[in-house]
């Protein structure tokens, strides 16, 4: 039998920090948006905010913190302490008081300085904070003394790093999200430039007509990517599926929502969001998913809750206008797509060959891409149907219809929801159809699927 020895703080510390050996971390040379964004905050010295970065599991937290610390970490090594609280060793160290002792032990061995009085700021990063009981006590505390620390901290449970920003540290952190690759970030990981396309077309039209040249590329990378997702390391990975399995759904629903929310029954917690994954796109409510599944209503809003929390599930609300929305049925999501077709064990070949395999996944993608961008998003139900309201300024109804032949009959709902709202545009996403049609008096946007994804909505 196997026995783990605690280590001591010292050699916990030296052991996650290669740049204090004259090293680095290893990391990809490709840098997600969210990198650049963070490094130009990490450089205002007039910006103490803590940084919180929250989103699913592998989906490059911890890379993009150690590409970070990396780079700061090549001006002054002992400036920069980076430590995972997802390492086995932590669990063995952790205590109460623990992230005081790993300061001090800091402060004496490394940095030899008081961090009280240190004249230019030091970096500290710590991966999956939400395993570090009251964590927010701790930033709080060394933020309001106003020691020259950047704290930039990443979790996989946004009810806990969230919940724990808004309590305590309103108007001292700065959160952001971390998602899968978009399908913008996907065509920019594989080296393809529509960056001068995107950045100057002004409508979908325009946009297309730059596209061209590369639409014989983008249009193949689409098709992979609406199987694959955009999870950074399945994109590549022979075992994609069982990657994303093992290292998403069953230590998030195992490790993550099993520790954090005490969870008792977590098959429960994997039945349900297996069931969403087999009824994606479909209205539901917590009473119908207890009735199909023989699970009592109160134990599954609890598991849709810790499944959302996790970054494995999104919902969409029935659109009406007013607050009874809120008591409707909903329309669940897999966060990714290809996360979806893992869980339902989606075959290459027979994807390749069902247009209606092909259509949920590209609403699912549709969705997901709508999410990681921050939309406010609806479905809407009344004598007919649309798949997604936009909340901007002004409301934007998009129909999903991935096909090439959109017959009138299908966008009877779009109708239906622009006459009921007063809207003279709406939007139906095909498979590879571009063109405007007046119907009913209403200008109607057929734009391709693939195209949409690249478009600033």
């Amino acid at each position: 039998m196997l026995i783990l020895k605690m280590p001591t703080i010292l050699e916990f510390l030296y052991s996650q920090n290669p740049w204090w050996r004259n090293s680095s971390f290893e990391t990809p040379e490709y840098k997600r948006p969210l990198y650049h964004i963070l490094m130009e905050g990490l450089r205002d010295k007039r910006d103490r905010r803590i940084i919180t970065v929250t989103g699913p599991r592998r989906v490059g937290k911890t890379t993009l913190l150690r590409q970070l610390a990396n780079e700061l970490a090549e001006k002054d090594a002992k400036r920069v302490l980076y430590f995972s609280l997802d390492d086995p060793a932590w669990e063995l160290m952790a205590k109460e008081g623990v992230f005081g002792d790993i300061l001090d032990v800091y402060e004496k061995d490394i940095i030899g300085e008081d961090l009280q009085s240190i004249s230019s700021p030091v970096y500290i990063f710590v991966d999956e904070i939400q395993y570090l009981q009251g964590f927010e006590r701790w930033l709080k505390r060394y933020y309001d003394l106003e020691y020259k620390i950047r704290f930039v901290v990443s979790g996989s449970s946004a009810t806990s790093v969230i919940k724990g920003t808004q309590e305590f540290l309103v108007g001292r952190a700065k959160d952001y999200s971390l998602y899968p690759f978009s399908f913008r970030e996907f065509l920019d990981l594989k080296r393809l430039d529509i960056a001068a396309a995107v950045k100057d077309a002004e409508n979908a039209e325009k946009m297309h007509k730059k596209l061209l040249p590369l639409k014989s590329k983008i249009v193949p990378l689409f098709n992979y990517y609406l199987l694959r997702g955009g999870y950074p390391e399945a994109v590549e990975m022979r075992d994609w599926q069982e990657y994303l399995i093992s290292g998403v759904v069953r230590k998030s629903i195992f490790r993550d929502i099993s520790t954090l929310y005490g969870v008792r029954n977590p098959e429960y917690t994997e039945r349900i969001l297996a069931y969403i994954a087999f009824v994606t796109n479909k209205t539901m409510s917590a009473n119908s998913i207890a009735s199909d599944l023989g699970i009592d209503k109160e134990t599954v809003e609890s598991h849709l809750r810790y499944l959302e929390s996790s970054y494995l599930i999104l919902h969409l609300r029935n659109y009406s206008g007013g607050v009874k929305m809120l008591k409707r049925n909903k329309k669940f999501y897999i966060i990714d797509v290809g996360l979806r077709h893992a869980i339902v064990k989606e075959g290459e070949q027979q994807f390749a060959a069902d247009h209606q395999k092909q259509s949920i996944a590209a609403e699912n993608a549709i969705i997901s891409d709508l999410f990681y961008r921050g939309k406010e998003m609806f479905f809407w139900r009344e004598r007919h149907e649309i798949d997604v309201v936009i909340k901007n300024k002004a409301l934007v109804p998009i129909e999903i219809k991935y096909t090439n032949d959109v017959k009138k009959a299908e966008i009877k709902g779009l109708i239906s929801f622009m006459e009921s709202f007063g809207l003279s545009r709406g939007m139906v996403i095909t498979k590879d159809v571009l063109r405007k049609e007046i119907v009913s008096g209403r200008e109607i946007a057929f734009v391709p699927a693939w195209l949409f994804l690249l478009l600033d909505i």
